[in-house]
């Protein structure tokens, strides 16, 4: 006959308590400081509620106290608390959690998670509640949240996808399109391309720019070059892509002074009302 620890789930609990009450002492000092961004999508269906969020790399993050068992779906790299303790979860992952956990973790590079549950709810703000008891953490549901610049700049770019009508899988099919791509000496004189912060590759100075330099050129004989491919967007950024009468139809001019190894970015919203005025232009 096996034998039967009564004070195992007494002991689990107790360990559960305890880490509970460690992650919520440390979102009640990292909620006061500049928050990143958390993308969030819903889908209600057949009985149940998906929610996923989509995480930056280097972020730091807590969850709420989950009401009920569900499913996470994990496809990224986080080292993240789980119910075997905490753990380096890297790639695609589908794992069990029970209910009455609060997690925190840290995001090694962009992480997608999904938490399932089953509910009978016919709107997502019914179904956080059948989520969690405390769905006013969530921060979907939390107001005066005070973004750190790089949450400032996703948020700006999200504003400008959505005025355009492009989802971010037409946005990466564009990048990723060479057949409209050139490439010259011209290119990476003062700049050159690199892993970003903000997302994937980026342009970044080789040597310090003074504002109303022209750093490259961002368009020539009808396609793109380096700098009209890969400059990423910010809400405040230090260049701007200006029309040209020489060998580029537009080129790439610090509208900041730029320190060497700084990443150059450009504001999207600018750069699409020039590219449109050109083509009315033709």
């Amino acid at each position: 006959m096996p034998v039967v620890n009564e004070n195992s789930n007494t002991v689990g609990s107790e360990i559960r308590q305890h880490q509970n009450e460690l992650v919520s002492r440390f979102e009640d000092v990292a909620i006061s400081m500049p928050q990143v961004h958390i993308e969030t999508t819903h889908l209600l269906h057949g009985g149940m509620y998906a929610r996923t969020i989509r995480i930056p790399a280097n972020t730091m993050l807590t969850g709420t106290m989950t009401s009920c068992d569900n499913i996470c779906i994990v496809d990224g790299d986080i080292t993240v608390t789980t119910d075997d303790g905490p753990k380096r979860l890297t790639g695609f992952n589908v794992l069990p959690a029970t209910s009455g956990a609060r997690r925190a973790g840290v995001t090694h590079s962009e992480t997608h998670w999904t938490t399932i549950i089953p509910t009978c709810a016919g709107t997502v703000e019914q179904a956080e509640a059948d989520l969690t008891a405390e769905p006013q953490r969530l921060q979907t549901n939390r107001t005066g949240i005070v973004y750190g610049e790089q949450s400032i700049d996703r948020l700006s770019y999200k504003a400008f996808r959505e005025a355009i009508g492009m989802s971010q899988d037409m946005v990466d099919a564009i990048v990723l399109n060479e057949s409209d791509c050139i490439v010259t000496d011209r290119c990476e004189v003062i700049c050159r391309r690199g892993e970003s912060k903000i997302h994937g590759i980026g342009l970044f100075a080789t040597r310090d720019i003074e504002i109303g330099a022209i750093i490259a050129p961002g368009r020539m004989n009808g396609k793109r070059c380096v700098a009209g491919r890969w400059t990423n967007h910010s809400a405040r950024p230090n260049a701007a892509f200006v029309a040209a009468s020489g060998d580029a139809e537009i080129e790439m001019v610090a509208i900041d002074n730029i320190a060497e190894g700084a990443e150059i970015t450009v504001n999207y919203g600018q750069s699409h009302e020039l590219a449109n005025k050109l083509e009315d232009s033709r």
